[in-house]
């Protein structure tokens, strides 16, 4: 239930811990009204988000003792993201809770996406943690090393006479000089004594001469420490130091990934696209293991029969290809291992490897990290992005997400919009944080509501329209390939429209257009940027416009996806944007064709990725070929779908042909010349 206005209210005494509160969230949406004047339901999961939610509690107290049990709730991992702006004291009226009949069936479909989007959070955190924890192939060697060090010394020491054998000896001078050749701390010191080589007589020679050089693996003095009594522990200490001042180092140097990388592409609660892995076909392979595997319960109880699904799905993936292919014998040996017989695995095939730590130590990500080092693995995208999309960010624990929500602030609310677009397919309002206080608002919470956020006036880029603007900006601009950037810069044109601002046209080119040549990172991009930013300060415009929510034209109706169509087409108005090829609600309608059933998200997939096609400029450069009328289009697409090119294609069947065909007529009625 939602509440139109806001009041105070109590709750019944009882020993569970309890402390009221209200969110307050900000949003377009239309939600029915219920029986009861001033409230209105929901039939779906509404998500929130830091720049649209207030929670709001009725007693200090109550405030600072939730906040403080929700420090360490696994339940609650997100609340750093909100703790600044987003939480408050404010007293109201109270009031009793009204009485509200409403029978409203259980909403199946929405609990099935939101399992999905569980899922699809999962993969996107874990992708983005195991990039930030990846090392290079010089420190994962250090990593192994250093643990190799530690069984090893344990071993010895752990020894009847607690002395190393001949052969432990030769592994133990081996395993230092490995580790000596690549310390970052000992870099400054091969500048003086030549080589790595020379180091260990170096030491001795400064031994001799009452010389020592803290935290240095010293070879001789370590196999010295071994045999005297107390020295074993002093040689645990300093390989623990060690360790220690290796993660520094890497977190030192750690480099983040860039939310503009697209390496990760999420679509309608599916895994539409990842580029990660230098082989295509196992790019595409970890896309469908990602979407298919079943998994319920600890990995440690279901790994056997996780690894016969991952065959299955690989089997069916590379069809009659499968008998000769270089992944069947390397699964094979993935269900052996995990099932405790000898194997041979790959560990340089960065898929392969992944498979194996998750199946092995999927159900905590620290022993899994550690199993990882310990095969001298480095780059951990796919192997956290299997784990996160297994395990889904529900049942994540708070220390691996705090991994990622607990670096700069800046970047975690730039990755935080993009998994929200690409969950929900919509960007964030950002500017839609509300300013007014309600009712009841101390000064205290008034200025905790204000703390962090700057004011900007609102000021509409009136002076000249936007499209003379832009184009102007443009024509300044200077690229070999400028004349391809031009059509794309003329279609997010049209769907913004003249009333929007500069920086909300922007952010439609760069979003929508990234595969037209108008990526963020591209420098076209942060060209046309900067001209328009520089023109808006000479004639004493902003930017923004903070004055309401940042809605495009497209979406300028409450109703979504199909309503919208509908609505748009009985009214007579004319919102629809002139090409299937532009317009990104198109899937609502494949979405609510009912006749397709079970394809509905196959096709979406081919959709997306055929509309990309038609974006990227291919066939607008072969106009004779392929004409770019709606109908023409439309039949195109639906040919496509049976296409044995086309690697997602759907089976062909008298059945399947007739769901493509009411398809299309749904298409058509919508997407006419």
């Amino acid at each position: 239930l939602l509440y139109e206005t806001p009041f105070s209210f109590d709750r019944p005494i009882s020993d569970v811990e309890d402390h009221p509160m209200m969110v307050e969230i900000t949003t377009d949406e239309d939600f029915p009204s219920a029986d009861t004047s001033g409230i209105r339901y929901s039939d779906h999961t509404i998500y929130i988000d830091p720049w649209n939610t207030k929670f709001i509690f009725f007693d200090e107290q109550d405030k600072r003792v939730a906040l403080s049990l929700s420090d360490s709730s696994q339940e609650t991992k997100m609340l750093p993201l909100y703790s600044k702006n987003g939480i408050y004291v404010s007293r109201y009226e109270k009031s009793r809770m009204p009485s509200v009949k409403l029978q409203q069936p259980l909403c199946v479909s929405g609990l099935e996406m939101d399992k999905q989007l569980n899922k699809m959070k999962g993969l996107l955190y874990g992708y983005y943690i195991g990039a930030n924890l990846s090392s290079s192939k010089e420190t994962a060697q250090q990593y192994r090393t250093l643990m190799e060090l530690r069984d090893l010394v344990a071993a010895i020491l752990s020894s009847e006479n607690h002395s190393y054998t001949p052969p432990q000896g030769a592994r133990l001078s081996e395993l230092l000089a490995r580790f000596q050749e690549n310390d970052p701390n000992l870099s400054w010191l091969f500048r003086y004594i030549v080589s790595s080589q020379n180091l260990n007589p170096f030491l001795a020679d400064a031994r001799k001469h009452g010389w020592t050089i803290p935290n240095i693996l010293d070879a001789e003095a370590i196999k010295d420490s071994l045999t005297s009594d107390e020295g074993g522990e002093r040689v645990v200490e300093l390989l623990d130091q060690k360790h220690k001042a290796l993660e520094l180092h890497d977190k030192r140097t750690q480099v983040l990934l860039n939310p503009d990388s697209g390496e990760v592409h999420v679509v309608e609660g599916v895994l539409n696209s990842i580029s990660i892995l230098p082989d295509k076909q196992e790019n595409e392979l970890l896309v469908q293991l990602v979407n298919n595997v079943q998994v319920g319960g600890k990995m440690s109880s279901i790994k056997d029969d996780v690894s016969d699904q991952i065959a299955k799905i690989a089997k069916g993936f590379y069809g009659s290809a499968w008998e000769n292919s270089l992944i069947r014998p390397q699964l094979n040996e993935i269900r052996r291992y995990v099932r405790g017989q000898e194997a041979d695995v790959d560990w340089n095939n960065t898929l392969i490897a992944s498979i194996v730590s998750v199946l092995s130590r999927g159900d905590e990500w620290d022993k899994m990290l550690s199993f990882m080092r310990r095969k001298g693995m480095s780059d951990y995208r796919v192997a956290f992005a299997l784990y996160g999309a297994f395990t889904g960010f529900a049942n994540m624990t708070r220390d691996f997400t705090d991994l990622l929500l607990t670096l700069d602030s800046k970047y975690v609310a730039e990755v935080y919009k993009e998994f929200h677009g690409q969950l929900h397919g919509t960007p964030i309002n950002t500017k839609s944080f509300v300013e007014e206080n309600p009712p009841g608002y101390t000064p205290e919470t008034k200025a905790l509501a204000n703390e962090g956020r700057t004011s900007e006036s609102a000021d509409k880029t009136s002076v000249k329209s936007l499209s003379k603007r832009v184009m102007a900006a443009f024509n300044e601009m200077s690229y070999r390939s400028k004349d391809k950037l031009a059509e794309p810069l003329k279609r997010c044109l049209e769907e913004a429209g003249e009333n929007a601002t500069v920086s909300q046209f922007l952010h439609i080119l760069g979003e929508k257009y990234e595969n037209a040549g108008w990526k963020k990172s591209n420098k076209a991009y942060k060209r046309l940027e900067e001209i328009l930013s520089r023109d808006s300060k000479n004639e004493g415009l902003k930017m923004h416009d903070d004055k309401k929510p940042f809605v495009q034209n497209l979406f300028e109706s409450v109703k979504s996806g199909i309503q919208s169509f509908r609505g748009s087409v009985s009214s007579g108005k004319s919102i629809m944007p002139k090409s299937i090829i532009d317009d990104d609600s198109a899937k609502s309608l494949i979405l609510g064709c009912d006749e397709l059933g079970s394809l509905k998200q196959q096709i979406v997939q081919i959709f997306m990725a055929f509309q990309r096609s038609y974006r990227s400029g291919y066939y607008y450069d072969h106009k004779g070929q392929y004409r770019r009328n709606n109908a023409d289009v439309v039949d195109h697409f639906c040919k496509w779908l049976f296409s044995e090119r086309n690697r997602l294609h759907i089976d062909w069947s008298r059945e399947n042909k007739d769901r493509v065909d009411a398809l299309k007529k749904k298409l058509l009625e919508v997407y006419h010349d």
